[in-house]
């Protein structure tokens, strides 16, 4: 591929004072850089495409009214270039739009930023708010709300025990505690968590990656597309069914976004624990957990937050939840945290086994020896009773 810049509509003319606005887009995409750049001319721009940083440069991006680059370019960072222009000027970055299909986070609060998918008209809009020297707004999440048919928001229940077990038979009962003393050891299971935190946010940022570069960008270019094309029809021949199509579009995209989102491996401020415990650990479930948090007077910090909803999903996983199951977590914390599960089948069967007894203590000992904590379960009533106790977070 060229390294040259496409400047076949001499965009390189048209400077700031021009009365025909020079516009630079910088998207790897092809199809995408020739359907913002088709939308732009339609509006009496003058563009520039570019599909790489080096292309970019090539046009020297610093002579243009409005830089509109994506924000991931292959192997490359669209914020590279508007780096490049904040060290040159500090002035330019007003000039500068950054396009994404992922999330805003990392991109400069000085930096406008236009959410992908959009229409013809937003871009329009947000290319008009360079010009006039004005920051312009993220685009709102069209897809916040979620397809039809979404699940409904979890259940929080009111604080109350978990009730205590009967008899049960001792081939299902068991306890685990690893050390000579029984305590679990203090910053073992946050240590460890933190790595599993970190492995996850990986798989995230590469899941992000995908998504924008294929499925996100694609079906953005085909709204857009899709809008170009009902605007050329002339009055009154709009097809009817543009703008329906459209919406389920976007809410696709939505949807794809969401899956990506920083905040799903946080506790975001404001937000009650048992809230996010219930939404984050209810992803393994058809229905949400009940969720009970008694701390007992004291605050977890905001990294035992985190630890109680990771390791609440792990004990989950652990005793074999699927989505015939259903739970009820409580949490406590005093001088350890105690996170208790109880599982049970939505219509479990009379007499019914409690499966592969062994297995279940055998994942859940497992899980609380590698986190230096110690673990309790037993079965009964056709439910499995599991509970971790691990240290608290040094320095809390």
């Amino acid at each position: 591929m060229s390294r040259e810049p496409d400047r076949s509509a001499g965009a390189g003319d048209a400077g700031i004072g021009s009365s025909r606005a020079s516009v630079l887009v910088v998207d790897d995409m092809a199809e995408m850089r020739e359907l913002i750049g088709r939308a732009l001319r339609a509006e009496d721009y003058e563009v520039t495409l570019a599909a790489t940083l080096d292309q970019a440069r090539d046009a020297e991006p610093a002579r243009y009214a409005a830089i509109l680059v994506d924000a991931r370019l292959g192997r490359d960072r669209g914020l590279d270039l508007i780096d490049a222009l904040r060290e040159r000027d500090p002035t330019l970055v007003g000039r500068c739009l950054v396009l994404t299909g992922g999330s805003a986070d990392g991109i400069p609060a000085d930096v406008a930023v236009l959410t992908k998918p959009f229409q013809p008209a937003e871009l329009k809009d947000a290319v008009r708010s360079l010009l006039r020297g004005a920051q312009a707004e993220p685009s709102a999440d069209p897809g916040a709300a979620g397809p039809p048919g979404h699940a409904a928001g979890p259940r929080v229940a009111e604080q109350r025990p978990i009730p205590a077990t009967g008899a049960d038979p001792p081939d299902v009962r068991a306890r685990d505690v690893p050390g000579p003393d029984g305590a679990a050891q203090d910053g073992a299971a946050g240590r460890l968590l933190d790595l599993i935190r970190a492995l996850r946010a990986c798989d995230r940022r590469q899941l992000a990656e995908g998504l924008h570069d294929g499925p996100i960008q694609e079906v953005s270019a085909a709204i857009l597309e899709l809008q170009m094309q009902a605007r050329s029809a002339g009055p009154g021949q709009r097809p009817g069914y543009v703008d329906e199509v459209t919406n389920w579009l976007t809410t696709a995209v939505g949807s794809l976004r969401r899956l990506t989102e920083p905040g799903r491996l946080t506790v975001p401020d404001g937000h009650a624990l048992a809230d996010v415990l219930s939404d984050r650990a209810g992803a393994l479930l058809t229905e949400p957990p009940e969720v009970l948090i008694d701390e007992r007077g004291t605050t977890l910090s905001p990294a035992e937050r985190r630890d109680v909803i990771d390791v609440a999903e792990l004990m989950l996983l652990a005793v074999g939840a699927d989505q015939s199951s259903e739970a009820t977590i409580a949490v406590s914390a005093a001088r350890q945290l105690t996170i208790r599960l109880e599982l049970s089948a939505m219509t479990p069967e009379p007499g019914g086994s409690p499966g592969d007894a062994a297995a279940v203590r055998a994942a859940v000992g497992g899980l609380a020896r590698a986190l230096g904590g110690a673990a309790e379960t037993d079965y009964a009533d056709g439910a499995w009773r599991a509970t971790i106790t691990i240290g608290r977070r040094p320095g809390r």
